[in-house]
Order: C-alpha cells, then sequence, then structure tokens
C-alpha cells in the first residue's frame, strides 16, 4: 500500500526522519495551538540560540492544510537554517563551540518542525500516508507527547492500523512508552569493561557510591547518542554530584571503536560498555530495542524515571 504515496513526498518524509536524528528536546508549553517558550528552564533561550536563529524557525502558528505545502515550508526554513549555520563561526556572546551551538540551533529547529507534522497528522484523513507521518515524528520531542501520539494512532481505522506500517508505527510508540518505574534495574550482575579495557561489576561500583544514580545507555555509532553526550558534557558542572552520579553505558560490538570514542571525547563520568550490547540481560530485562536511553535509579538501585533524553532529569539532577 505504500504505492500510493508519491515518491516525491517519501523523499521529503525521509529528509524529515533523518533530519529528526538529530533531535533532544528542550521545555515548551502548548498554548491556542502555538509553541509558548518556558522562560524559567530554557538552556536555549540562556545561550541566546533562539534570539540568533528565531527568523529562521518555522512558525508554529503556520497553517498545514496541505502536505505538499507544508514540506516545501519546512524545508525552505532549514535550508535558511543550514546557510546560516555554514557562515557562522564561534559564537562568542554564548561562550559556547560552534560545533555545540550548532548542534543546539538543529535540536530546536527540530522540536518546531516535528510539531508542525504532527498538527498536520492531528487534522489529515487517518490514511496510510499519515500513519507514515507519525511513524516519522521524532520520539525525543516533548512538544509531541507519546500519549498523544497514542491518542492520535487509536484514531486511525483498524484496518490501516493492522497493516505493516500500522504495526511497525505501534511498535514504535510502544517503545517509547516508558514503563519501567519501579522496577529495580539490575536483575542480574551487571559485566562491562572500562576505558582502561578492565572488566568491572556495575553493581558492586553502584553498591559502593550510594547515590542516585543517572544511567546513559548509548553507542559510539549511534548519531542521538553522540549528540546527547555533548550536551550533557556541556552541562556537567551543574550536577549535583555530592548527591547524584552518572554511568555511562554502551551498547557497542566493538571494542576498538569504543575506545577511540571515549579517547577523542574525554566524557567527565564513569563510561564502559556492556557484555553483549543490546543482547544484555539488563537490556532485555527491561525491554528497550534503541539508544539512547537513560535510567534514574534510587540509592537501592529502583528506577525513578526513564526516558530517551537525559534533559528530562535536569530538574532531578542539577
Amino acid at each position: 500500500m505504500l504505492h500510493q504515496i508519491s515518491q516525491q513526498g517519501l523523499l521529503i518524509l525521509m529528509f524529515i526522519f533523518f533530519y529528526s536524528c538529530k533531535a533532544q528536546t528542550h521545555n515548551k508549553e502548548y498554548v491556542k495551538g502555538e509553541v509558548k517558550k518556558n522562560k524559567s528552564d530554557d538552556d536555549n533561550t540562556k545561550d541566546n540560540v533562539y534570539i540568533l536563529i528565531k527568523n529562521y524557525l518555522p512558525d508554529t502558528s503556520y497553517l498545514v492544510d496541505d502536505e505538499k505545502k507544508l514540506s516545501r515550508y519546512i524545508f525552505s526554513k532549514s535550508r535558511g537554517l543550514r546557510n546560516y549555520l555554514d557562515s557562522i563561526g564561534t559564537n562568542s556572546d554564548s561562550k559556547i563551540s560552534t560545533e555545540d551551538f550548532k548542534s543546539k540551533c538543529n535540536i530546536l529547529f527540530d522540536d518546531y518542525q516535528q510539531y508542525l507534522w504532527f498538527k498536520y497528522v492531528k487534522q489529515s484523513p487517518k490514511d496510510l500516508k499519515a500513519m507514515v507521518m507519525l511513524s516519522f515524528a521524532s520520539p525525543y520531542s516533548k512538544l509531541v507527547r507519546i500519549n498523544e501520539r497514542i491518542e492520535i494512532y487509536k484514531s486511525f481505522p483498524v484496518v490501516i492500523q493492522n497493516t505493516e506500517q500500522g504495526k511497525k508505527t505501534w511498535k514504535k510508540l510502544q517503545e517509547y512508552s516508558y514503563n519501567n518505574t519501579g522496577k529495580p534495574f539490575f536483575n542480574t550482575t551487571l559485566w562491562a569493561i572500562n576505558k582502561d579495557g578492565e572488566r568491572v561489576s556495575i553493581n558492586e561500583l553502584f553498591a559502593k557510591i550510594k547515590k542516585k544514580c543517572l544511567v546513559v545507555f548509548g553507542a559510539s555509532y549511534c548519531g542521538p547518542c553522540i549528540l546527547q553526550e555533548k550536551l550533557l558534557a556541556t552541562q556537567y558542572n551543574k550536577v549535583d554530584t555530592a548527591n547524584y552520579m552518572i554511568i555511562g553505558l554502551s551498547t557497542d560490538a566493538s571494542l576498538t571503536k569504543w575506545f577511540d570514542y571515549v579517547k577523542k571525547e574525554k566524557l567527565p563520568w564513569k563510561t564502559f560498555v556492556i557484555d553483549s550490547g543490546m543482547l544484555n540481560p539488563i537490556v532485555t530485562n527491561l525491554n528497550f530495542e534503541g539508544v539512547p536511553r537513560n535510567f534514574l535509579l534510587d540509592e537501592n538501585g529502583i528506577i525513578i524515571e526513564e526516558h530517551s533524553d537525559f534533559r528530562f532529569f535536569k530538574n532531578m539532577i542539577y
């Protein structure tokens, strides 16, 4: 049934899908169909990112009544942003690196364009094309929450839900429903290798420190994971390290690539590569199929919160 979608439409959607792999979230609110900035917790504004690129962001009040028109509008805006980012050097006003500044710009743009696409899906006919768009929505945006997507999914005809695409979309939505809160994180001994090549027990490390812990799952081959870790590294000095620790766990299959990655990035928290990657018993017990994935544990190893974006935990660990 995918032949019902035009080739041009698929190419545009694929562009948006890959662009959204850069997505992470930042806090805003829904206000009458538009996005209102949350002044109390907006790192992008503090860094002047929003101020510098607001003219390149999609207008959240844009009338989303036509798919092709919306595609052209977002593509035009993204092209304008790319041209701007290609033309700049280090942003001295915010005292952050060019790389970090560009990452934050892409994050912010993605939040806005995801919002518009979801508005379109909500009001468009609930056909296979809309189901494809729903599946392409980024799982990292707090502007479009998982529960809202599930609600929209359930409004589709059963015949569309039961297509191969419908089943894939449902699986993706379930994957990001975060249902491990209250469970023990450790169901067995978690063996891992540290950056010095030593084999250690994460259980023993956790037991010795006696702090709450943010466990950050990622991989050196995962673009969103790398972006998340870069952002966390720039804000690590804000972490309340007297009461919280951060442990990075990689699902890399290649030790060589992982060693090269941690040597290059010099992450300020303890980081390890776990046995068996995504087939590790800890991972399979928690039943998640992709990274990044983050778990906040209490002092006893019970999962307090779970999310794919570390910034969900900012107000808890800063």
